[in-house]
């Protein structure tokens, strides 16, 4: 007596493209975190920004397997240009994660304007949990 199976590499062509799906929806949602995230960080920002440049300097990257697949936020010119270098000098450290969404401050002065009790990046922070689990929650595969 035999058992055939019949159908298995649709059984797993189907799973490859679910897979797939999963992986784009994923990313899309991070990037959407991303870009909802830097929006909080820019709106409850509580330091006279007199150049431009900390805010310009405030951004995101999406990463999966230390693969940048996205990034975003940026405001332009010398900000925008030292949050970039920022992002991608902190973001090998996260090459070992399947998926890692990083929001920056790149303006070598952020933390110290930070310490003195203005908010940066906290204002984001605070709500980060809620906002990247509100967009995965939104997959729909």
């Amino acid at each position: 007596m035999g058992v055939i199976i019949s159908g298995l590499q649709d059984i797993q062509a189907q799973l490859k493209r679910t897979a797939e799906k999963a992986h784009e929806a994923i990313l899309t949602a991070l990037d959407k975190a991303g870009q909802r995230l830097v929006e909080q960080a820019k709106a409850t920002k509580q330091y006279q920004d007199q150049t431009g440049n900390l805010t310009a300097s405030i951004g995101y990257g999406v990463y999966s397997n230390g693969v940048e697949q996205s990034t975003g936020g940026f405001g332009g010119g010398v900000g925008e240009e030292r949050g970039r270098e920022y992002l991608a000098e902190v973001a090998p450290q996260y090459r070992a994660s399947k998926y890692v969404l990083i929001v920056v401050a790149g303006m070598e002065y952020a933390v110290a304007v930070e310490r003195r009790g203005r908010v940066v990046l906290d204002g984001a922070l605070v709500v980060a949990d809620s906002v990247v689990e509100s967009e995965l929650n939104s997959i729909k595969l």
